[in-house]
């Protein structure tokens, strides 16, 4: 057991009056075996599946209480679903948090590449290397991509209205979203689908990849390399100045060798494709299922009537003049004080005939495709 089950047991595993503290091996946990532990759970024909670890705890803690123990990836894993249990643990952990250390992506990436990242890292390597995507919880940083993104958004709402079927739907919405969030190739688009798969699979299998390379670690072995291939090219910090502040301050960091430069830059990547994606789909699907809270979301109103008799945007904005919007003669005339025929998208629908779930694959993903009727109030 490592040294956050040690105090994070010393903290807070009690009975319900808070009066006696009790042991590790108090702790109540379901049976295990030696070498899977408690794996067996998620095996094909098990009880559980992996892909629905947050159902399994759940269904767990209704049998064992709010606090429980499990070994997984030959890990030991003190499991607790009371937020008292939470803040406790986040009040304590230090500058240090240990992490489920993710033993696959570790072993691989020392192995391999001589540099953990921060994904699977623990303790002094990992704080040294955090400090390496400190700058992306800076509001000036995140400030400087403002304008791409939102070109980026404008964009993704021109390809919906292009790529939606006869019916105005959009199939299978996170697919879509997923070339937008990493605009590369489809061996990418493959490879990060398959990384998150092969980590989230090597993590609740039993570790026998040490011994032989199952297909978890293969996965995440070849989409791993597949990722590294192509990120192995970004050295020069000079070559993003101007246009990618983050990554000029990464590659200036002079405490940090190259392969740990690397290694950052694929991971802030490859986390940045799952959960945008994946953030966005269940946004607009959970619009789409409650159009109530689209309505609230409109409750916002440009009164273009107003706007086009406002002389700051008109001149002798109260006359009749079309000839103010004429080619010839057009006047210098702002692009939405004068909107007669409205812009953009507006009602969305759910397309679907059941409700989409979550499953797993490190972040939470949807369980099945994501069908959004997007309807165009332009006339």
């Amino acid at each position: 057991m490592n040294q956050s089950l040690f105090k994070l047991h010393r903290q807070f595993i009690l009975n319900k009056d808070y009066a006696t503290l009790k042991t590790f091996s108090d702790v109540p946990t379901l049976r295990s075996f030696p070498l899977i532990g408690h794996s067996y759970l998620f095996f094909p024909g098990g009880k559980y599946k992996a892909e629905r670890l947050t159902e399994a705890f759940i269904d767990i803690s209704k049998r064992l209480g709010s606090i429980f123990k499990l070994n997984l990836g030959g890990s030991n894993m003190l499991i607790t679903l009371d937020p008292d249990h939470t803040q406790i643990l986040f009040r304590n952990e230090g500058p240090k948090p240990e992490r489920p250390p993710f033993p696959a992506l570790l072993h691989y990436r020392k192995k391999t590449f001589h540099s953990s990242g921060v994904v699977p890292g623990n303790g002094d390597e990992w704080f040294k290397l955090r400090q390496g995507v400190t700058p992306l919880l800076k509001i000036q940083l995140i400030a400087a991509y403002k304008s791409e993104q939102e070109d980026i958004a404008k964009t993704f709402v021109h390809y919906i209205k292009t790529y939606r079927d006869e019916n105005n739907i959009l199939n299978d919405l996170y697919s879509h979203l997923l070339k937008f969030t990493i605009e590369e190739t489809e061996e990418i688009v493959k490879a990060s689908i398959d990384f998150m798969d092969g980590l989230y699979t090597t993590l609740m299998e039993p570790p026998v990849w040490k011994m032989w390379k199952t297909n978890g670690y293969k996965k995440l072995e070849s989409s791993h390399s597949t990722v590294h291939s192509y990120a192995q090219y970004v050295k020069n910090p000079e070559d993003f100045k101007n246009s990618q502040p983050y990554m000029y301050s990464l590659l200036s960091n002079n405490n940090l060798s190259l392969e740990d430069k690397i290694m950052l830059a694929i991971e802030v990547f490859l986390g940045g494709i799952d959960a945008t994606a994946t953030t966005a789909a269940f946004t607009l699907y959970y619009l789409a299922r409650n159009p109530e809270i689209q309505e609230i979301a409109r409750t916002i109103l440009s009164l273009n009537s107003a706007l086009s008799k406002n002389e700051n945007y008109f001149t002798q904005a109260h006359k009749y003049h079309p000839q103010r919007f004429v080619k010839e003669t057009r006047e210098n005339i702002h692009k939405f004080a004068s909107l007669p025929f409205g812009h953009g998208l507006r009602i969305l629908d759910f397309a679907g005939d059941s409700d989409v779930g979550m499953v797993f694959r490190m972040n939470r993903i949807p369980d099945r495709p994501i069908n959004i009727k997007f309807t165009n109030t332009n006339h």
